[in-house]
């Protein structure tokens, strides 16, 4: 028998995982990645250095790789990925919702417009002075959060509490940057989600709590600590989650697919939801903590889809009911490391699932400054009975890792 072949945008460390599930479906995977030494690239049948930035070169490597379908997990290319299933005539996300759900001022509008509550927010000039920002700011009630349109991982995201914030931002702006937007800041205990729709109704949602309860140094900085799973919400605060999910589907145009949601509850209950991505998470959230959780994977059923199958309830089925947490490791920046901990040993302990150190690290010795979620070095998940379980294992894990650095 012919094996499909599955085409995946993105070979690095993340996207392994989706290499392993589609060699367990049975499928040929080749994989493209901007980097020729991508970590991934060795772990499919076939790889080839593309740029996948590049349209005309992505389609052209597409098509000679001649794929029954096309994937991207765990990173920002959903365009690109239905930019090619359209033009190779592949199931797959219309590019008009792959913006709608990239884009972020096309984003919080079409939510908006479809009655999903989101923060009150307006679209900031990219040029021009500065006075149109801080005009802009005073419609909104302080504090607030200006973001780009075009960047992901918290990359160029900022709280600013005054008008001088806003001024600063302004003037220390990333001009590269497509746009910016800002927000009126909500406050409350934030939430992941991810979602899965088939034929029109969604039929999974996985929640963990977000982690930021030890990042506060970091602001304006808003860098997640990771996050932990199981937990239960009030059965009105669940149905009102349900609903902005389920009408998020519908503003996007989704009818097939994952939605990756970051959403605040207010101490009302009132949910409003921050970031409602057409992507599989990253940070391990997809294909590992909800996995470990639940022992749902949604890869399953999303890389069936992306053949143009309609996967089956049991893919969503729950298999078991465990605590998870994963944390992420924060050192002072600017020191140089003397000695490298014994990490093998350090994470050698039951509940102790998976650990990563960041390969820059090891390669600059040096703890860099934390301005987004890809500055962070390292991580480690932990499992046990309940989520808080697992929390203070994690935790306490990583407390007890002995640095040893001086000043640079």
């Amino acid at each position: 028998m012919k094996r499909r072949r599955l085409l995946l945008l993105g070979a690095g460390f993340e996207q392994i995982a989706a290499m392993d599930v589609a060699r367990d479906l049975g499928l040929h995977v080749t994989a493209f990645d901007n980097n020729p030494r991508a970590e991934g690239g060795t772990r499919c049948h076939e790889f080839a250095p593309v740029d996948l930035r590049n349209p005309a070169a992505l389609l052209d490597a597409a098509r000679r790789a001649r794929p029954d379908a096309v994937f991207v997990h765990a990173v920002e290319l959903a365009v690109e990925c239905a930019s090619v299933a359209a033009a190779l005539g592949l199931p797959g996300l219309t590019r008009e919702s792959a913006i709608a759900g990239t884009d972020k001022a096309v984003r919080v509008a079409a939510l908006s417009k479809a009655g999903v509550p989101v923060p009150r927010w307006a679209p900031l000039p990219s040029s021009g002075p500065a006075a149109a920002w801080l005009e802009i700011a005073t419609t909104l009630a302080p504090p607030w959060v200006i973001k780009p349109t075009d960047q992901r991982g918290a990359i160029g995201v900022r709280r600013c509490e005054t008008a001088d914030d806003v001024a600063r931002y302004f003037r220390d702006r990333d001009v590269s940057f497509g746009g910016f937007l800002i927000e009126e800041w909500i406050p409350g205990s934030q939430f992941s989600t991810e979602s899965v729709a088939v034929n029109g109704s969604v039929r999974h949602t996985a929640v963990a709590l977000r982690h930021y309860d030890t990042t506060g140094d970091l602001l304006p900085c808003l860098i997640e600590d990771g996050h932990s799973m199981p937990i239960a919400l009030a059965p009105a605060t669940q149905q009102a989650m349900d609903r902005a999910i389920a009408r998020s589907f519908t503003a996007l145009g989704i009818r097939d697919g994952v939605l990756k949601g970051d959403l605040v509850v207010r101490g009302d209950g009132d949910v409003v939801v921050l970031e409602m991505a057409v992507r599989t998470s990253g940070g391990r959230f997809a294909d590992t903590v909800v996995p470990l959780s639940s022992g749902v994977n949604i890869l399953y059923p999303l890389i069936l889809q992306a053949l143009g199958e309609t996967p089956a309830d049991r893919w969503f089925a729950p298999t078991r009911t465990a605590g998870v947490s994963q944390r992420f490791i924060f050192l002072p920046p600017g020191r140089v490391l003397t000695r490298f901990p014994e990490f093998s040993r350090i994470f050698a302990r039951p509940g102790l699932h998976e650990w990563r150190i960041s390969d820059t690290l090891f390669g600059s010795g040096v703890t860099p400054s934390v301005r987004s979620h890809r500055d962070r070095i390292g991580y480690a998940i932990a499992s046990a009975a309940d989520r808080e379980q697992a929390d203070r294992l994690v935790r306490d894990v990583l407390a007890g890792i002995e640095w040893s650095y001086e000043r640079a």
